[in-house]
C-alpha cells in the first residue's frame, strides 16, 4: 500500500543536496518489501549523492533498518537529509504528536491565517506580519504590530503604533489584558487565548443550525403601546375643550381614561422585562450552537493537538457543516406566541456555515490565493468530519495544484485524473463530498455518469445552476443563496496549518533514492538525468534563484551547472565530431525541463544552417533560431539584441531594482543566447564582435548570457569577451596548449577519438572535473523506481500522455530528441506558459496584402511590413493620407515602386472610409482603376492634356477648399470628402509636361504639393530620377526608397541605405509612417485585376459621387446630347463632367464657325437648325439651290431670325452684301467658313464675328488655324466634330453633336 513520507534537510546539509531535498518534499513509497533499503537508494539517486555523503533517518533510525508502515516508518514520517554521524539505536527524537501540549497558546481563530497556533512562553513577544517573533500571515497587521508581555500573574497586549491598532471588545485600545475569556483583534485576525489545564470545548457536529431556538417566555401582548396611546386621545380632547370653553373640568375626565390605560400598562412590562431576558438566551444558546457545530480551525487543531490520535466514528453524519468565517447574522429563534411581531436580536461575528450535505452544489471563486487558503480550511474541517462520522472526501485538480497536506487525512483521496474519480465515485458508498480545484469539464463529465450524487463543491469556476456561490475578494467574502447576499470575513487557513492538522490526525506523505558512485559513464541519455515532468520541476524551480540544469554525468554523479551562478557565459570548444553541437542540444533541452519559459528564454544562433540547433526553435522557450549569416540578417539580430538590453535597462529602472537577481518570480526571464560555431560569426560579420563584448559585460547584472561554441576559440573569442567568460568546457581538442588555455589542464588534449561527448568542465579558478555529457538522442531505458513524488504519483504516465514513446525491443524507435522537445511544449500548452518575447522573422521575399497583420490605425491603408529590430517587433507599413501626407516611391523600374500605388489605389477604392481617387497613371500599373466608383478620372500613359485637365481641376479643387474654411483651413477635414492623387511614372508626366504647352500642369502639381494637406488632398508619387532630383521630394514628408536595379549614382543622392536585401518590394522607409527614423519594410505586391471591370466589381460604392473629369467622347449623337438647365442651342458636350456646350447667338450679330473641309461645319449648322426650330425662324440654303442667289434674295426681317450660312468663303459680294443688310435689321447669322488668311476680305461679317471675341473653331489643322482669334490651338489628329469654343480669349474643347441622315 502507499506509504506517504516527507523529505527535509538538516540544518548542516550542503547546499546543492538541501536543494534537491526541498525539491522532492513529499514522496510515494509503494514498498512491500522487508526493509527499506530500496528506498533509501532511490532518494540517494535522486540527490545525486552516496551514503557516504548523505544520511537519511527516520527518527533518529536509520532509514535502511526501518521496515515500511511499522513505527517510526509510518505515513507521515519524515526523512532528515544530513550528513553522516553516528546515530544510537532506536529512535531518540519526538514527534509533535508526542509532545507536550504549550500551557499557553494564542490561537487565530479567523481572518487569513486562521488555525495558526502561536506558543506563549514566560516573556516578551513581537506579533506582526514579518519579522517578529509571532508571525501571522495578515496583510492587515504592521511588520511589528504589538508586543505580548507574559508574567506570572497577567498576559498584556500592547499596541506598538501599528496602522489599523488593537481592538478588544469592539473598541480600539492602546493596550489589553489578555484572558481566556476575552479575545483581542489585530489587523483582520481575532485571537483567542487557550489554556492547557481548561477542558476542551465540546463539539456538535450533527446540530441542525436550521431549526430555530425557541424563546422560553411567552411572547407578551403587542397591544399594550396601542392602548395607552388610544387612551391619551381624550386626553388631548379634553385639554382642547378645556381652552376653549374655559371649564376646566372637562380636563379631569379626560385625565380618568388616560389612568384606566396606563394601570394595564404598566402591569405587562414585568412580563416585557422576561420576555427580552428570555430572547437573549436564545439567541445567545444559538451563538453557542453555532460555535459547536461548526468551530474555528483553531479550535479543531488545537482540539487534536490536545486530544490525540482517536477512533474514528462509523456512524453516517446527518450533517456536515463548513464554515466559511463569520459575519453579522440574525438569531435563528422562535417564540411560541407573537412570533412575527418579535425583533430577532443581531449576533455580531458569528459562525456562516453551510450545510454541504443539504446545499449539494457550491461553488467559491476569487483571488487564486484566497481560494486555495479557503479549500484548505474546507479540507481541514472535513478532514476533522472523517474522524467523527463515515464521511468520504475526494478532492479533484491538477496535480500539481492539489494540496498535497490533505494526503495524511482519514477518509480523503487526492485525484488528478479522471478515470480514477470514476472509480472513487463508483465504489464509494458512504456520503460524498467532491471538492473540483481544477478540471472542472472533466469532473463534470463523471459526475453525469455517475449512479451516485455527491456534494460538489467547486473552486475558481462556479456554474450559474450552483444553489449557494461564494465571492472572495480583498479580506471579504460574500454568500449568495436564494438571491440573497451576506458579506463575511472568511476563515482562511494556510497550508502549514492544514499540514499539521493533517499530520496529528491521521499522518500519510512518501519517499525517495540514490545513484551509486562509479567512474564516468561512457554514455549519458539526457532523460535519464531529469526526474519527473518538466512542469513539475517549473513549479518547483519557479522561486529558486539560479538557472541550474544537468549537463551530464561525472564520477560522483550528475553534473550541475548554473550559468547564473557559474557563469554568467560559458565557452565550449572541441574539434569536429568531438559532441558542441550536442552538448549544445542536451544544455538547452536540459535548462527547459528545469526551468519555465518565463524565467529563462533561448535565442539561437546555428551557422550550420541549422543542423545543430534547428530542432530547438520549436521549444516554448524559444525567442528565435538564426541561421543566415547575411549582413542584414545578421544586423537585425544585433540591433534586436541592442534592444533587449535597453528594455531591460528600462525594466530595471521601472521595477526599482539594479540586478536580475533582485526581481520577483516571473517579473524578467534570463536569455541565453547561444551561438553554435562562433568563429563563423567572427569572420563573415566582424562588426558583430563589439556589440557581444557589450553584452558580454552587461550580461550578469541584465540576465544576458552567452553560450559560444566554438573549434578554436584563439583568434575567434576576444579578449574583453574571455574576460567575463568563468565557465568553459574542453571537449576533444587538438593540442595540449588549447586544453590548458580553456580549463587549466592538457587533458583535453587527451581524450580518446572514439569517446564524444567526453568533457572537462572549469569553473573559476577552480579544477576541470571530467564528465560525460548527456545526449539528448539516447533513448532512456526503462525501470522501476521504488518511490515518486506526490505529483508524479498523482499523475503516472498513462496511453498516449507523454509525447516519447518507449524504445522498441531492438533498440530502434522514435526520436528521443523530438520527444523530449514535444513533452515540454505539452507541458508549456497545459500551464499555458507565457510566450517568450521572439525575435521577427526576416522580412518575406514576397508579401501578399492578406498576410498583414490587423491594422493599428483606424482608416489607414495597408502598404506592407516594417521591420523594427530596434523595437523588437513588426508593424504593417500604414498610410493615412490625412494624417501622415504625401508620399512619393522612389526606385527604378521593377524595383517595387508600382507595389505603393497599386497598394494605395486597391485601398482607397476597398476602404471603409470613403476617399476619391484621381491618377496619372504614367506606367499602366493603375489601369484597374478606371471607371471604379470612388475613381473620379483617370488619365493613361498617352492622355496628357487630360492629365493636365485633371492637375488644374485639382488645384481648382484645393483653392475653393481652403477658400471656403478660411485661409489655411482644412475645410476637406470636415466637410469634403478626402481626395487622393496618384500619379505614377513621374519621368514619363515631366518629359510631357515641360514641352512648353502643358507647362501649367507642373504647376497646379506644385500647388498641391504645397497646398494639399490643408484640402485633405494628397499626392502619392512614384518616380525614379526626376523625383529625386525634383522639388515634389521635398514636399512629400514620406518617401520610400527601393534600392532594386538602382545604379551607383542613383544610391548617391539617396540617404544611406542600412544592410538591407535588394530585391523587389524592399525599400528604406522615411518619415512619419514610421515610428522612429527610418526603418525597412516589404511592400506588398498587389496583384492588379485583368479587366477593370473586375475592380469595380471589388470596389466599395462611393458614398458622395466624386467629381469628375471625363475626356472628350469621339462621338456623341444628337439625339443624345444633354439639356441645357436655362434652355438654349445645345450643339454638343464639353467640361470635366461632360455638360451641355450651349451656343450663344445675339440678335444682329454674327457668329463664325472655322474649320478645314471635312471638319463638320455643315454638320454643326445642321444640328443648329434642328435645335432652334422652336426658338428660332432658320434660314439655310435649300438642296440644289444656288447659295449665292438664295442668299441675295432673301428678304426677312425680326429678331427670331437665325441665318445659317455654310461655306460663306465662297459667297459672292450680292450675296455678303444682303446678309449684312438682313443682320443689320437685327437678323442673327451663323457663318461656316474655311479659315485662311483672305478671310476677312471674303467675308465681311468676319469682321464684327472677329470683334465678338465669340465663335467657333472645328479639328483645327494647324495651331494657325486659330489665329483668326488670336490664339493657338491644338492641331494634334482629333475626330470629326471635335471643335473649340472661343470665348474671352480662351478655347474650351468640346465634341459637337453628329447628326444621322
Amino acid at each position: 500500500m502507499p506509504l506517504h513520507l516527507s523529505v527535509a534537510a538538516s540544518d548542516n546539509l550542503p547546499p546543492s543536496y538541501a536543494r534537491r531535498a526541498a525539491e522532492l518534499r513529499e514522496i510515494v513509497a509503494d514498498d512491500e518489501s522487508a526493509d527499506a533499503s530500496a528506498l533509501a537508494q532511490w532518494l540517494l539517486l535522486q540527490l545525486g549523492a552516496s551514503a557516504d555523503d548523505v544520511s537519511l533517518t527516520v527518527a533518529g533510525s536509520r532509514l535502511q533498518d526501518l521496515v515500511p508502515h511499522q513505527s517510526p516508518l509510518v505515513n507521515g514520517a519524515v526523512i532528515i537529509c544530513g550528513l553522516p554521524v553516528r546515530h544510537p539505536e532506536g529512535p531518540t527524537t519526538t514527534t509533535e504528536a508526542d509532545a507536550g501540549v504549550p500551557v499557553l497558546t494564542l490561537a487565530v481563530t479567523g481572518g487569513p491565517d486562521a488555525g495558526k497556533l502561536l506558543e506563549l512562553a514566560r516573556g516578551e513577544h513581537v506579533l506582526g506580519r514579518d519579522g517578529a517573533t509571532l508571525v501571522v500571515e495578515d496583510p492587515q497587521l504592521s511588520r511589528q504590530h504589538a508586543r505580548i508581555t507574559v508574567d506570572n500573574r497577567t498576559i498584556r497586549v500592547t499596541d506598538l503604533g501599528s496602522a489599523n491598532g488593537l481592538w478588544a471588545r469592539g473598541r480600539r485600545v492602546p493596550a489589553a489584558d489578555l484572558t481566556s475569556a476575552s479575545g483581542i483583534t489585530a489587523g483582520s485576525s481575532p485571537m483567542a487565548l487557550l489554556l492547557a489545564v481548561e477542558p476542551v470545548q465540546a463539539l456538535t457536529p450533527d446540530e441542525d443550525l436550521g431549526t430555530p431556538v425557541q424563546v422560553a417566555a411567552p411572547a407578551p401582548d403587542p397591544r399594550g403601546k396601542l392602548t395607552l396611546l388610544l387612551g391619551g386621545l381624550p386626553l388631548v380632547a379634553g385639554v382642547a375643550l378645556a381652552v376653549l370653553t374655559g371649564m376646566w373640568f372637562f380636563l379631569a375626565f379626560s385625565a380618568v381614561s388616560l389612568l384606566t390605560a396606563a394601570i394595564p400598562y404598566a402591569a405587562g412590562s414585568r412580563k416585557r422585562r422576561a420576555f427580552a431576558a428570555a430572547v437573549a438566551a436564545a439567541a445567545a444558546a444559538d451563538a453557542r450552537r453555532r460555535m459547536r457545530a461548526a468551530p474555528d480551525p483553531a479550535t479543531l487543531l488545537y482540539g487534536r493537538l490536545r486530544d490525540g490520535p482517536s477512533d474514528p466514528v462509523a456512524a453516517a453524519p446527518e450533517h456536515v457543516w463548513l464554515r466559511l468565517g463569520t459575519a453579522g447574522q440574525e438569531a435563528n429563534i422562535a417564540s411560541g406566541g407573537g412570533a412575527d411581531t418579535m425583533r430577532k436580536p443581531h449576533l455580531p461575528d458569528a459562525p456562516l456555515a453551510v450545510d454541504v450535505l443539504a446545499d449539494r452544489r457550491i461553488s467559491c471563486t476569487g483571488p487564486e490565493s484566497a481560494v486555495r487558503r479557503l479549500l484548505n480550511s474546507c479540507l481541514l474541517q472535513l478532514g476533522a468530519r472523517t474522524l467523527q462520522s463515515d464521511l468520504a472526501v475526494i478532492c479533484y485538480g491538477d496535480a500539481a495544484a492539489l494540496p498535497a497536506e490533505a494526503r495524511f487525512l482519514r477518509g480523503v483521496v487526492l485525484v488528478s485524473r479522471p478515470e480514477v474519480l470514476a472509480t472513487e465515485l463508483r465504489n464509494t458508498r458512504a456520503p460524498t463530498v467532491l471538492l473540483v480545484s481544477g478540471r472542472h469539464d472533466e469532473a463534470e463529465a463523471e459526475l453525469q455518469d455517475c449512479a451516485m450524487a455527491p456534494s460538489v463543491v467547486r473552486f475558481f469556476a462556479p456554474r450559474t445552476d450552483d444553489g449557494v456561490q461564494i465571492r472572495l475578494g480583498s479580506g471579504q467574502g460574500w454568500l449568495h443563496r436564494d438571491a440573497a447576499s451576506t458579506p463575511f470575513r472568511p476563515d482562511l487557513v494556510s497550508a502549514a496549518t492544514l499540514d499539521r492538522f493533517a499530520r496529528l490526525a491521521a499522518r500519510s506523505p512518501g519517499a525517495a533514492p540514490r545513484k551509486p558512485r562509479g567512474g564516468v559513464p561512457a554514455a549519458c541519455g539526457l532523460r535519464a538525468l531529469l526526474p519527473g515532468e518538466p512542469s513539475a520541476r517549473w513549479i518547483i524551480n519557479a522561486a529558486t534563484p539560479g538557472i541550474r540544469a544537468v549537463i551530464g554525468t561525472g564520477a560522483e554523479g550528475p553534473l550541475m551547472l548554473d550559468l547564473a551562478a557559474d557563469g554568467p557565459h560559458l565557452l565550449v570548444a572541441g574539434t569536429t565530431g568531438a559532441g558542441k553541437s550536442e552538448l549544445l542540444r542536451s544544455l538547452v533541452l536540459g535548462l527547459a525541463c528545469e526551468h519555465a519559459p518565463d524565467k529563462v528564454n533561448f535565442l539561437l544562433i546555428d551557422f550550420k544552417g541549422g543542423s545543430g540547433l534547428g530542432i530547438l526553435a520549436d521549444l516554448p522557450h524559444s525567442s528565435g533560431l538564426l541561421t543566415d549569416l547575411t549582413p542584414s540578417n545578421v544586423a537585425r539580430a544585433l540591433s534586436w539584441l541592442r534592444a533587449e538590453a535597453r528594455r531591460r535597462e528600462l525594466e530595471f529602472a521601472r521595477l526599482g531594482v539594479s540586478d536580475i537577481r533582485d526581481c520577483l518570480p516571473g517579473q524578467l526571464a534570463r536569455l541565453i543566447v547561444v551561438v553554435d560555431e562562433f568563429r563563423m560569426l567572427a569572420d563573415e560579420v566582424p562588426l558583430a564582435i563589439p556589440e557581444l563584448m557589450r553584452i558580454a559585460a552587461l550580461g550578469r547584472a541584465l540576465g544576458l548570457h552567452l553560450v559560444m561554441a566554438t573549434q578554436r576559440p584563439q583568434g575567434a573569442i576576444s579578449a574583453d569577451i574571455r574576460a567575463n567568460v568563468t565557465s568553459s568546457i574542453a571537449l576533444r581538442v587538438q593540442t595540449a596548449l588549447e586544453s590548458s588555455d580553456l580549463v587549466g589542464s592538457g587533458k583535453a588534449a587527451a581524450i580518446a577519438v572514439d569517446t564524444p561527448g567526453r568533457a572537462y568542465l572549469r569553473i573559476g579558478p577552480t579544477e576541470a572535473r571530467e564528465f560525460q555529457s548527456a545526449s539528448a538522442s539516447i533513448m532512456p531505458e526503462a525501470a522501476a523506481a521504488a518511490a515518486a513524488t506526490l505529483r508524479d504519483w498523482l499523475s503516472p504516465p498513462v496511453s498516449g500522455r507523454r509525447s516519447q514513446p518507449a524504445a522498441a525491443a531492438d533498440g530502434t524507435g522514435p526520436d528521443p530528441l523530438s520527444g523530449l522537445v514535444a513533452e515540454i511544449k505539452q507541458a508549456a500548452a497545459a500551464a499555458g506558459s507565457a510566450v517568450p518575447l521572439k525575435i521577427p522573422p526576416p522580412l518575406p521575399d514576397l508579401l501578399a496584402l492578406e498576410s498583414l497583420p490587423p491594422s493599428s490605425r483606424r482608416d489607414s491603408l495597408p502598404l506592407g511590413l516594417l521591420d523594427l529590430p530596434t523595437e523588437q517587433r513588426q508593424l504593417p507599413l500604414e498610410w493615412s493620407p490625412e494624417e501622415d501626407g504625401h508620399l512619393a516611391a522612389l526606385g527604378a523600374s521593377g524595383s517595387g515602386t508600382r507595389f505603393v500605388v497599386q497598394a494605395v489605389a486597391a485601398g482607397v477604392l476597398s476602404s471603409s472610409a470613403e476617399r476619391h481617387l484621381y491618377v496619372l497613371d504614367g506606367d499602366g500599373a493603375l489601369a484597374f482603376t478606371a471607371g471604379a466608383a470612388r475613381t473620379g478620372a483617370y488619365a493613361g500613359p498617352l492622355e496628357t492634356d487630360r492629365a493636365a485637365r485633371i492637375l488644374k481641376r485639382l488645384a481648382q479643387e484645393a483653392a475653393c477648399r481652403i477658400a471656403a474654411g478660411g485661409t489655411g483651413s482644412p475645410l476637406a477635414g470636415r466637410a469634403a470628402v478626402p481626395l487622393v492623387v496618384l500619379l505614377s511614372g513621374w519621368g514619363r508626366w515631366a518629359s510631357a509636361f515641360r514641352d512648353g504647352r502643358l507647362g501649367s500642369a507642373e504647376e497646379s502639381l506644385q500647388h498641391l504639393a504645397r497646398d494639399g494637406a490643408a484640402a485633405a488632398i494628397t499626392l502619392c508619387l512614384s518616380g525614379d530620377r526626376e523625383l529625386a532630383a525634383g522639388r515634389l521630394l521635398g514636399m512629400a514628408p514620406n518617401r520610400l526608397f527601393f534600392p532594386a536595379f538602382a545604379g551607383p549614382d542613383a544610391l548617391m543622392a539617396w540617404p544611406r541605405l542600412p544592410a538591407m536585401e535588394m530585391i523587389p518590394g524592399r525599400a528604406l522607409v522615411h518619415g512619419p509612417l514610421v515610428p522612429g527614423a527610418e526603418a525597412v519594410a516589404q511592400l506588398a505586391d498587389v496583384p492588379a485585376p485583368s479587366r477593370p471591370a473586375a475592380a469595380r466589381e471589388g470596389s466599395r460604392p462611393a458614398g458622395r459621387r466624386p467629381f469628375r473629369i471625363e475626356p472628350l467622347p469621339t462621338e456623341v449623337r444628337a439625339e443624345d446630347l444633354p439639356s441645357a438647365p436655362g434652355g438654349g442651342l445645345v450643339i454638343g458636350v464639353e467640361g470635366d463632367e461632360l455638360g451641355p456646350s450651349v451656343l450663344r447667338v445675339d440678335p444682329g450679330g454674327p457668329l463664325m464657325v472655322l474649320g478645314p473641309a471635312g471638319s463638320g461645319k455643315t454638320n454643326l449648322l445642321a444640328l443648329l437648325a434642328r435645335q432652334a426650330q422652336q426658338l428660332y425662324r432658320c434660314f439655310r440654303v435649300p438642296p440644289d439651290t444656288d447659295p449665292g442667289a438664295y442668299w441675295s434674295s432673301l428678304e426677312v426681317q425680326g429678331r427670331d431670325v437665325l441665318l445659317l450660312v455654310d461655306d460663306a468663303h465662297r459667297l459672292g459680294p450680292p450675296a455678303h452684301q444682303q446678309l449684312s443688310r438682313l443682320v443689320d435689321a437685327g437678323a442673327s447669322a451663323v457663318l461656316a467658313a474655311r479659315t485662311g488668311p483672305g478671310l476677312l476680305q471674303q467675308v465681311p461679317l468676319a469682321v464684327a464675328a472677329r470683334g465678338s471675341g465669340r465663335g467657333y473653331v472645328l479639328s483645327p489643322a494647324s495651331p494657325a488655324d486659330g489665329d483668326f482669334f488670336g490664339l493657338r490651338l491644338d492641331s494634334r489628329a482629333a475626330p470629326a466634330g471635335r471643335a473649340y469654343r472661343i470665348e474671352h480669349g480662351g478655347a474650351v474643347p468640346l465634341q459637337t453633336g453628329l447628326v444621322l441622315g
